[in-house]
């Protein structure tokens, strides 16, 4: 993990206000805190983190780059700021989005190139609030970052977090592109993708779980249409991200329930790839292989977790059957802990987000079924 050498003087400083809060918790002596800075962010008792986050030391910032990351702070005030790090791709397809809970209240909060100084709220009634920020726009075309938060009043210690913990690999489905545009909008835009209206984090929420994402728009597990392998999940998916090879302490975060929605974009490869002088078949068989590989390797890292394989968003029909067997499989093989199940396809063109992905509504169905699935295979999670 990178650290922050150059902000070395405000973590001294978090550190001489934070004495006496260890463990999460503020003694009777502890001076109170009204800003945090820094690296320091990211091991405050003040903060809780959501997402494979790290210290930037160039950018002087605590990075949350994929679908669904963030941070949430409790304080004693009327008003908290925060300086935040934004960055698009460079390809115009837009800025990054936020989404800000005051005291569980929603609002949308697009963050400018480059760091910037933004009020999450103002004007409350003073007391207790709590405020959570969640990154709506996936990391291959957005970066976040939080620099600094302030408040008039003071830090509390951060909320508990939830003890169930559930994480989600995906493509585009999961990063929820185009699940707020106009129907059958074509083009990829930012301000119509959101991680928050997937059936993923529906899922996540429905059973009070903590979620983590790790998903990109293109994401596969074999090959690409045209036979390359820049897009692999199972080349990443033990790193902190595609931009940040720094492999991940898989210990950091442990699931309960694991969901793999990958294979999507293998229809492609198997059915379309002229690039390879292989049939068919032969592509249907290397993509069991590498997709049974990958379930293996998260088997290994996570032994005791449920493990959901889920197919069929966008209306597959080449891989779901694959996927279905491969659960079968494994679960033939003595492996009690993992399903396999398609979910709900936005059959219905009303439900048709951007580039023929699922709309919000088509995902609240889908995270239908999965809640319905998973309440069946672990009775009373």
């Amino acid at each position: 993990m990178k650290t922050n050498g150059n902000i070395a003087a405000c973590l001294g400083a978090v550190l001489l206000f934070a004495a006496g809060c260890g463990g999460g918790g503020q003694s009777e002596s502890a001076l109170p805190v009204g800003e945090i800075s820094g690296s320091a962010l990211l091991s405050s008792p003040y903060v809780n983190w959501y997402g494979r986050d790290y210290a930037d030391e160039e950018k002087g910032a605590v990075m949350f780059n994929y679908s669904a990351a963030g941070f949430e702070t409790s304080f004693e005030g009327t008003s908290l700021s925060a300086t935040m790090y934004g960055a698009d791709s460079g390809e115009g397809y837009g800025n990054t989005f936020l989404s800000v809970f005051v005291d569980g209240e929603e609002k949308v909060l697009e963050l400018s190139d480059g760091n910037g100084d933004y009020v999450l709220c103002e004007g409350l009634d003073a007391g207790r609030h709590t405020v959570k920020v969640v990154k709506r726009t996936e990391l291959q075309f957005t970066s976040a970052g939080l620099v600094s938060l302030e408040t008039d009043g003071h830090f509390l210690p951060a909320p508990e977090k939830p003890e169930l913990k559930f994480e989600f690999f995906g493509d585009s489905i999961t990063c929820g592109y185009g699940a707020v545009s106009e129907i059958g909008e074509k083009g990829f835009k930012t301000a119509t993708e959101d991680a928050l209206s997937t059936y993923a984090y529906l899922t996540a929420e429905h059973f009070g779980a903590q979620s983590n994402f790790i998903c990109y728009s293109g994401w596969y597990i074999s090959k690409s249409v045209t036979g390359t392998t820049d897009g692999d999940i199972g080349a990443v998916y033990d790193k902190y991200s595609k931009d940040n090879r720094a492999a991940w302490d898989f210990s950091s975060y442990v699931p309960d329930v694991v969901v793999v929605n990958i294979g999507a974009n293998d229809e492609n490869y198997i059915n379309l790839c002229a690039a390879e002088g292989n049939t068919k078949g032969e592509r249907m068989q290397y993509f069991d292989e590498q997709y049974t590989a990958f379930v293996k390797d998260l088997r290994a890292v996570y032994p005791e977790a449920y493990i959901f394989l889920v197919t069929g968003m966008l209306g597959e029909s080449t891989v779901p059957n694959t996927i279905l067997s491969i659960g079968e499989s494994l679960a033939m093989d003595g492996d009690d802990r993992i399903f396999a199940t398609t979910l709900y396809a936005r059959d219905n063109p009303s439900e048709l987000g951007a580039d023929g992905h699922p709309s919000a509504a088509a995902h609240e169905k889908a995270a239908a079924e999965l809640i319905g699935f998973i309440e069946e295979c672990i009775p009373g999670l």
